[in-house]
């Protein structure tokens, strides 16, 4: 059997299974198949959009300027993966700590986010993240034009960079993983289907 679903001590899912989103394991999908799940992700992210219109805040766009100040690494703002949207996120780069992590989600906060249940939301938001292998850092308004946060921005420039096939692999782990928790029925079958021809 091709080893297209998730492995659980050390079996795969058997041919007779229900087959599930969170069954797959992305890593293992044809890069063929990256080009529907990018659309699906796309019409999916644009119904998003539309629904919880975020505008970018005077901080987020000031982190962005001095990220582009430093370094032409392409930037994404916005950008939803799973059921959450990140503020700024950065797939080509490669964590050194832990060393496994790919690509960077920058969350810049304002005073809400030190309520208690925005807390909350920002933890369940944080570790959504990081089951995928995804870093996050979290930068405080009032931080953003100090020198320990400029540190770090600067930082990002000399960070190691993702190949093209760890950075086409996070985007389909990212893709699979917001059609999963927002796509609706016809969306999340329709990919189903696709897996099914992979079996």
């Amino acid at each position: 059997m091709n080893a297209i679903f998730k492995e659980e001590e050390k079996t795969f899912v058997p041919e007779d299974a229900t087959i599930s989103l969170d069954s797959i394991n992305p890593d293992r999908i044809p890069e063929a198949y990256y080009g529907i799940l990018s659309k699906t992700y796309k019409e999916i992210t644009r119904r998003l959009n539309s629904e919880f219109e975020s505008v970018r805040t005077f901080h987020e766009q000031m982190t962005c300027n001095i990220i582009k100040s430093y370094t032409k690494i392409q930037i994404y703002n916005q950008v939803w993966i799973g059921s959450r949207c990140f503020d700024i996120f950065i797939p080509s780069v490669r964590g050194l700590s832990p060393v496994k992590a790919r690509g960077l989600a920058i969350e810049v906060d304002g005073p809400v986010h030190d309520t208690v249940a925005k807390m909350k939301k920002d933890t369940a938001k944080d570790k959504l993240a990081e089951s995928l292998g995804i870093m996050v850092h979290s930068l405080p308004n009032h931080e953003v034009l100090d020198s320990v946060s400029s540190n770090f921005l600067l930082h990002i420039k000399d960070m190691p960079r993702l190949s093209y096939r760890e950075y086409r692999r996070l985007w389909a782990k990212i893709h699979l993983k917001t059609i999963e928790l927002k796509g609706n029925k016809q969306e999340k079958d329709k990919i189903i289907s696709i897996i099914k021809e992979l079996r």
